[in-house]
């Protein structure tokens, strides 16, 4: 091969090394790539140092913006979700005490009203049932 040619694949390689670390902002070890690691939180041992906000830079693709406004939006509507649900639950069990209440009220006035009427009709099987 010549030198011209060991050059290029050289040069290649390099291209294609800075390519691909431009493409992922974190290594699998967690530690930022991009050398701004005080930036990020995190010590030159690569442990991370506690902090009050942990937030995380902003992407610039805009497939991991969207999949992060997607999450985000997700959580929110979970959420309100759950909230609703609880407020349903909540008005359900009134709703159900009340109805409960009424059908208790109702049957009282029911037997109230049956007890206190003269006429009481005579079923068969009573003494005093004449069959008319």
């Amino acid at each position: 091969m010549s030198q011209r040619s060991k050059l290029l694949i050289a040069s290649t390689f390099v291209a294609m090394a800075g390519f691909a670390t431009a493409q992922t902002a974190r290594s699998p070890m967690g530690n930022d790539t991009s050398g701004a690691g005080a930036t990020t939180g995190t010590n030159a041992a690569g442990a991370r140092a506690a902090t009050d906000t942990d937030a995380k830079p902003a992407a610039s693709d805009p497939y991991v913006q969207k999949r992060e406004d997607d999450a985000v939006g997700k959580k929110e509507y979970e959420e309100k979700k759950k909230l609703a649900k609880q407020e349903y639950k909540q008005e359900k069990a009134a709703a159900k005490s009340d109805l409960k209440a009424e059908q208790k009220e109702s049957k009282a006035n029911r037997k109230a009203a049956i007890a206190a009427d003269p006429a009481k009709a005579a079923m068969p099987g009573d003494p005093d049932y004449s069959g008319k």
